[in-house]
């Protein structure tokens, strides 16, 4: 429903927020509300930011992985997450995206 005098055109755009969880290569988790329009970067660096700011990760380049129903995703980082049906109590996985090499 519109208001007097505006236009559907003029009506504000409302994202919306699904409540998820982002899993790290280590097994901490933790609980984060990302827009559906957001680009899957952004959410990588948000949750990389918060996990590093508390010690559950170390700082490198991490991709998303969407796990359901025993399937895995890889999110490409400049895709938005609705490119993917991401929906609330959705499971990400942050993924190292450089191979791991030993000393």
């Amino acid at each position: 429903m519109t208001a007097i005098g505006e236009t559907t055109s003029d009506a504000v755009h409302h994202p919306r927020t699904v409540h998820v969880t982002v899993r790290t290569p280590a097994g901490a988790s933790g609980e984060f509300d990302f827009e559906v329009d957001e680009l899957v970067i952004s959410a990588v660096n948000t949750a990389v930011e918060r996990f590093v700011s508390e010690r559950k990760l170390a700082a490198g380049d991490y991709g998303l992985a969407l796990v359901r129903g025993g399937e895995t995703t890889d999110l490409t980082d400049t895709n938005k997450l609705e490119d993917y049906g991401i929906v609330d109590r959705d499971v990400l996985h942050l993924i190292n995206e450089k191979p791991q090499v030993d000393g």
